[in-house]
Protein backbone atom coordinates (compact mmCIF):
# COMPACT_ATOMS: atom_id res chain seq x y z
CA UNK A 1 0.00 0.00 0.00
CA UNK A 2 2.76 2.32 0.53
CA UNK A 3 3.95 1.79 -2.97
CA UNK A 4 0.30 2.54 -4.22
CA UNK A 5 0.92 5.55 -2.08
CA UNK A 6 3.48 6.92 -3.37
CA UNK A 7 2.73 5.97 -7.02
CA UNK A 8 -0.66 8.24 -6.75
CA UNK A 9 0.89 11.09 -5.23
CA UNK A 10 3.22 11.12 -7.89
CA UNK A 11 0.75 10.35 -10.77
CA UNK A 12 -1.00 13.62 -8.85
CA UNK A 13 1.57 15.73 -9.07
CA UNK A 14 2.48 14.84 -12.22
CA UNK A 15 -1.11 15.39 -13.76
CA UNK A 16 -0.38 19.34 -11.93
CA UNK A 17 -3.42 19.64 -9.52
CA UNK A 18 -5.93 20.71 -11.77
CA UNK A 19 -9.70 19.67 -10.40
CA UNK A 20 -9.44 17.83 -13.94
CA UNK A 21 -6.82 15.25 -13.23
CA UNK A 22 -7.81 14.97 -9.80
CA UNK A 23 -10.94 13.12 -10.85
CA UNK A 24 -8.60 11.66 -13.50
CA UNK A 25 -6.45 9.95 -11.05
CA UNK A 26 -9.49 9.31 -8.56
CA UNK A 27 -11.17 7.00 -11.78
CA UNK A 28 -7.55 5.56 -12.63
CA UNK A 29 -6.99 4.65 -8.81
CA UNK A 30 -8.59 1.68 -8.10
CA UNK A 31 -8.08 0.09 -11.48
CA UNK A 32 -4.08 0.72 -10.20
CA UNK A 33 -4.98 -0.89 -6.97
CA UNK A 34 -6.66 -4.13 -8.22
CA UNK A 35 -3.66 -4.83 -10.99
CA UNK A 36 -1.17 -4.19 -8.28
CA UNK A 37 -3.25 -6.33 -5.83
CA UNK A 38 -3.35 -9.55 -8.63
CA UNK A 39 -0.61 -9.53 -9.96
CA UNK A 40 1.16 -9.62 -6.37
CA UNK A 41 -1.22 -12.04 -5.21
CA UNK A 42 -0.19 -13.92 -8.60
CA UNK A 43 3.65 -13.80 -7.32
CA UNK A 44 3.04 -14.72 -4.07
CA UNK A 45 0.95 -17.74 -4.88
CA UNK A 46 4.51 -18.69 -7.35
CA UNK A 47 6.43 -18.55 -4.22
CA UNK A 48 4.82 -20.11 -2.08
CA UNK A 49 5.62 -23.71 -3.81
CA UNK A 50 8.76 -23.59 -3.67
CA UNK A 51 10.16 -26.02 -0.82
CA UNK A 52 13.75 -27.21 -0.50
CA UNK A 53 13.94 -31.12 -0.70
CA UNK A 54 16.62 -33.59 0.92
CA UNK A 55 16.37 -36.91 -0.36
CA UNK A 56 18.22 -39.61 1.28
CA UNK A 57 19.39 -43.31 -0.21
CA UNK A 58 20.89 -45.42 1.61
CA UNK A 59 24.50 -45.68 0.90
CA UNK A 60 24.77 -42.33 2.64
CA UNK A 61 24.36 -40.21 -0.76
CA UNK A 62 22.23 -36.90 -0.26
CA UNK A 63 20.51 -34.69 -2.61
CA UNK A 64 19.25 -31.53 -1.41
CA UNK A 65 17.78 -29.84 -4.36
CA UNK A 66 14.73 -26.83 -4.51
CA UNK A 67 11.50 -28.52 -5.69
CA UNK A 68 8.04 -26.91 -6.92
CA UNK A 69 4.88 -28.05 -6.16
CA UNK A 70 3.59 -29.26 -8.90
CA UNK A 71 -0.71 -29.04 -9.00
CA UNK A 72 -0.86 -30.93 -12.08
CA UNK A 73 1.45 -33.44 -10.46
CA UNK A 74 -0.86 -36.94 -9.30
CA UNK A 75 1.58 -39.47 -10.49
CA UNK A 76 1.74 -42.67 -8.32
CA UNK A 77 3.14 -45.79 -8.54
CA UNK A 78 -0.06 -48.11 -9.79
CA UNK A 79 1.07 -51.34 -8.22
CA UNK A 80 2.88 -50.21 -4.83
CA UNK A 81 0.66 -46.69 -4.21
CA UNK A 82 3.92 -44.71 -3.93
CA UNK A 83 3.80 -41.36 -4.74
CA UNK A 84 6.50 -40.12 -7.46
CA UNK A 85 7.91 -37.08 -7.25
CA UNK A 86 10.18 -35.84 -10.99
CA UNK A 87 13.58 -35.37 -10.57
CA UNK A 88 16.54 -33.95 -13.21
CA UNK A 89 18.75 -36.77 -14.16
CA UNK A 90 21.81 -35.08 -13.64
CA UNK A 91 21.13 -34.62 -10.01
CA UNK A 92 21.46 -38.55 -9.29
CA UNK A 93 24.43 -39.28 -9.74
CA UNK A 94 24.89 -42.90 -8.47
CA UNK A 95 24.50 -46.19 -9.81
CA UNK A 96 20.92 -47.32 -10.40
CA UNK A 97 20.29 -50.83 -9.51
CA UNK A 98 16.71 -51.60 -8.49
CA UNK A 99 14.79 -49.30 -11.62
CA UNK A 100 10.96 -49.42 -11.05
CA UNK A 101 9.18 -48.18 -14.36
CA UNK A 102 5.94 -46.19 -13.75
CA UNK A 103 3.66 -45.94 -16.19
CA UNK A 104 2.67 -41.73 -16.68
CA UNK A 105 0.40 -39.89 -19.28
CA UNK A 106 1.61 -36.67 -21.03
CA UNK A 107 -0.37 -34.71 -23.11
CA UNK A 108 -2.32 -37.87 -24.22
CA UNK A 109 0.83 -40.10 -25.01
CA UNK A 110 1.34 -42.67 -22.21
CA UNK A 111 4.97 -44.14 -21.21
CA UNK A 112 6.67 -45.28 -19.04
CA UNK A 113 9.26 -43.45 -16.00
CA UNK A 114 12.29 -44.97 -14.71
CA UNK A 115 12.16 -44.68 -11.28
CA UNK A 116 13.92 -45.50 -8.13
CA UNK A 117 13.51 -45.95 -4.43
CA UNK A 118 14.91 -43.41 -1.99
CA UNK A 119 15.10 -43.96 1.49
CA UNK A 120 13.56 -40.88 2.77
CA UNK A 121 12.66 -37.62 1.31
CA UNK A 122 12.54 -34.68 3.61
CA UNK A 123 9.94 -31.87 2.56
CA UNK A 124 8.33 -28.95 4.53
CA UNK A 125 9.85 -30.30 7.86
CA UNK A 126 8.27 -34.10 7.37
CA UNK A 127 9.74 -37.29 6.15
CA UNK A 128 8.47 -39.50 3.73
CA UNK A 129 9.44 -43.12 2.98
CA UNK A 130 6.80 -43.97 0.93
CA UNK A 131 8.22 -41.82 -2.29
CA UNK A 132 9.94 -42.82 -5.12
CA UNK A 133 12.14 -40.95 -7.54
CA UNK A 134 11.26 -40.40 -11.22
CA UNK A 135 14.45 -39.43 -13.38
CA UNK A 136 13.03 -37.00 -15.65
CA UNK A 137 15.90 -37.38 -18.79
CA UNK A 138 14.68 -33.97 -19.68
CA UNK A 139 15.28 -30.82 -18.33
CA UNK A 140 12.74 -29.15 -16.14
CA UNK A 141 12.35 -25.67 -17.48
CA UNK A 142 11.87 -23.95 -14.23
CA UNK A 143 13.60 -21.26 -12.51
CA UNK A 144 16.33 -23.05 -10.75
CA UNK A 145 13.87 -25.62 -10.45
CA UNK A 146 15.28 -29.00 -10.52
CA UNK A 147 12.30 -31.08 -8.44
CA UNK A 148 8.78 -31.45 -9.39
CA UNK A 149 6.83 -32.17 -6.20
CA UNK A 150 3.75 -34.96 -6.31
CA UNK A 151 0.35 -32.77 -5.02
CA UNK A 152 -0.87 -35.69 -2.81
CA UNK A 153 2.39 -35.06 -0.55
CA UNK A 154 0.31 -31.91 0.81
CA UNK A 155 -2.30 -34.33 1.88
CA UNK A 156 0.31 -35.94 4.40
Amino acid sequence: FYMISIILGGFILMLKLNKINYIIAIMLSPIIMFIYYFQEKRIKNKVDNYYEVVINFDNNHRIITMGYLDTGNNLIDPISKRIVIIVNKRLIKLKIKNKIYVPCKVLNNVSLIKCIKPKNIIFNNKVYTNVLIGISNDELNLDGIDCLLNNRLMEG
